[in-house]
């Protein structure tokens, strides 16, 4: 559930003090896999950037594009389900020949936002 999913569920807003590194993904970095990752907000234009190389793709939005290995996260634009799949899909790719991994930013908003946090903390290296 998203942090604004949560406020309007309970009724309430929540403020964060102090630490959090003690809370699960309150961490710098969380799951990262071993390939090098590129988060991009526009798919096929890193695709051609980084052609012929060998490229594991996580994407979000309706823009299929086909490459080595490809995962749409959603194809109804469900970020829930997206958000279950995340890091399996991670996984799987991390273990592909493959050079590296294309992962598309979600959309800015509620759940995308978290999604995008996690993203960013795994393609740290």
């Amino acid at each position: 559930m998203s942090k604004e999913q949560i406020e309007k569920e309970l009724e309430c807003e929540f403020f964060f003090k102090g630490k959090v590194n003690n809370l699960p993904g309150g961490h710098k970095k969380h799951y990262s896999p071993l390939k090098e990752m590129i988060i991009a907000d526009n798919i096929n234009k890193e695709v051609l950037f980084h052609y012929p190389k060998r490229i594991g793709l996580l994407q979000f939005s309706d823009e299929l594009i086909f490459e080595d290995v490809s995962f749409k996260l959603s194809f109804l634009g469900d970020l829930t389900y997206a958000s279950k799949h995340l890091f399996s899909f991670l996984h799987f790719l991390d273990s592909q020949d493959i050079d590296f991994i294309i992962c598309e930013r979600f959309p800015n908003e509620g759940l995308g936002l978290a999604l995008n946090d996690r993203i960013e903390r795994a393609s740290v290296s």
